[in-house]
This record gives structure tokens, C-alpha cells and sequence, in this order.
């Protein structure tokens, strides 16, 4: 069965006063994508998708706009798939291979949508990261989140990297969120900066260290990360745990610290995975 005009409005109002759905929770079907494999990325039934949508099968059509029911405010863990043979070469020379794609989801906003093309196990660890951050600080602004790859890999304008599916630059979280955010990066500093919810985000992604394919880097303004870590001081934070995170109270030549300078990091953050194990291909 079908819905359209009206009658989806009043599905919506009814699902949302039942507990059942919210309207500010859509995904828009991409080609091939499946019932079972949406339902799977936001951690649901199918089921689950079938009742919310008031659906009698499971054929769905691109550009179809589902509705995501609140199944996945659980504590359910989202499994992480690593797929050999995606992402080939280095991250700053190299290519992408039968992507994955990171969908739209609650409390973010994709800057780029063609730009959304990463390894499965990225796609994963990312979606994994937002999710969290949404449900730690649910009343936050929208997060901007940037370039991935775009669908074939190799280079692309404004940067370096991001040629492999493994590179994605993520927003900050503002104090008030700035007029031209979330669809331009905006350059953090100590008035603007809201550091608690930067720090759990941040938090959030480096929680995949040292997981199979988890994060292998995030680059960050020097200055930035003084911000931070002068917050997360005068807020009871051990230096074991900050200097575990950042780089900075190391000085900007260490080694030491997940989360390491890069110019032109002031207004975004720049995460970098590794690959998944035994992948020959990938560097």
C-alpha cells in the first residue's frame, strides 16, 4: 500500500502521537537499497519499518521517502561490516569501489550529499558516532557534516585527501548556532565554541580506536584543541584521558594524542580510518 499528500500527513500525527514515529525522521530510498537494508542501517526490523510506513511488502522504490520509527534509542550496538577490495591505495592517492553511502539521520545535515561515498566499515563507524552524539545531546543544534568521498574515490576539489572512502570532516557544536552553519563550516573559537558537546562528539568518533578498521587519526587546529583541553581541565577532566584524546599538551611536534594539528583545521574536524584488516589493496 501506498500513502500520498494528506494521507501521509495524518500517518505522520498519528505515529508521532503513538510513540510510534517522528516526523523529523526520513530517509530517502536510493537505487537498489532494500527494506531489510535500510532497516538494518538504523537499527530496526523490518517489521518495524513495515508498520511505520504501513507497508503490506517489501518492495519499495528509489526516491520513496520512509519513515524511521524509534527503534534504535536502544543500547543495541550497530554491527560494523568490513568489506575487503572498496578502498584502494592511500587516502591522498587512490580510489573507491562499490561504496557504501552515509544517509541522512536525526541531528545532522550532509553539506555535499554527492560527497557521501565511503568503505562500508566508515560508513558504519560514522553512523555509529552520530547516533551517539545525537542521543547524548538531543536538544543540540544540527551538526554539519562534510565531504567523504565522492562515488568512484580519487581526488576532488578542496582537498587532499579524501580520495579513498576513509577521510570525512565533521562540524562543530556552537554555543548559538551561526547563521551560515550547518551549510558552511564556521572557524571555532573561545566565545563561540561550545566545548562540552564538541568534546563528547569528538569522544564519540575515537571511541572506534584500536577496533578492527576503527579511526587511525582525527586532525584538528592546534588552537582548537588549547580550547578544549583548557575547558576539559577546568572542568575535572584527568590528564590521562586528555592527553590520551589530544596532541596538545604535548606540543604541536608530538606524536602523542589521537587527535593531531593540521592547517586549516579551525573550522571542522577531519577524521581518518584505517582499513579494514588483511586488505591488501588498501594502504
Amino acid at each position: 500500500m501506498r500513502l500520498a499528500g494528506a494521507a501521509i500527513a495524518a500517518l505522520i500525527v498519528s505515529l508521532t502521537l503513538a510513540g510510534e514515529a517522528r516526523a523529523d525522521r526520513w530517509h530517502t530510498v536510493a537505487p537498489h537499497q532494500t527494506l531489510r537494508s535500510i532497516a538494518k542501517r538504523y537499527g530496526c526490523s523490518v517489521a518495524e519499518m513495515k508498520q511505520a510506513n504501513q507497508l503490506d511488502g517489501d518492495r519499495i522504490g528509489a526516491g520513496e521517502r520512509l519513515i524511521i520509527p524509534e527503534c534504535d534509542d536502544d543500547d543495541r550496538p550497530r554491527k560494523i561490516e568490513l568489506v575487503d577490495g572498496q578502498s584502494i591505495g592511500k587516502p591522498w592517492h587512490g580510489r573507491l569501489v562499490k561504496p557504501a553511502r552515509l544517509a541522512d539521520g536525526r541531528g545532522y545535515h550532509i553539506r555535499r550529499s554527492y560527497r557521501t561515498y565511503g568503505a562500508t566499515h566508515v560508513v558504519g563507524y560514522v553512523t555509529r558516532a552520530l547516533a551517539e552524539a545525537h542521543k547524548k545531546f538531543p536538544k543540540a543544534h544540527v551538526l554539519a557534516v562534510g565531504d567523504l568521498s565522492q562515488k568512484s574515490g580519487g581526488q576532488i576539489s578542496d582537498h587532499h585527501s579524501h580520495q579513498t572512502g576513509r577521510d570525512i570532516d565533521i562540524g562543530f557544536f556552537y554555543k548559538k548556532k551561526p547563521a551560515a552553519y550547518p551549510d558552511a563550516f564556521v572557524t571555532a573559537n573561545d566565545s563561540n565554541l561550545d566545548c562540552e558537546k564538541t568534546l563528547g562528539l569528538i569522544e564519540r568518533f575515537a571511541a572506534s580506536q584500536g577496533k578492527p578498521g576503527g579511526v587511525k587519526m582525527i586532525f584538528l587546529d592546534f588552537g582548537v584543541q588549547g580550547i578544549l583541553v583548557r575547558w576539559a581541565r577546568d572542568h575535572g577532566w584527568d590528564d590521562d584521558r586528555i592527553e590520551r584524546l589530544f596532541q596538545y599538551p604535548h606540543g604541536r611536534g608530538s606524536s602523542d594524542g589521537l587527535v593531531r594539528h593540521e592547517p586549516n583545521h579551525a573550522d571542522h574536524f577531519h577524521v581518518r580510518y584505517n582499513c579494514p584488516p588483511d586488505d591488501d589493496r588498501c594502504e
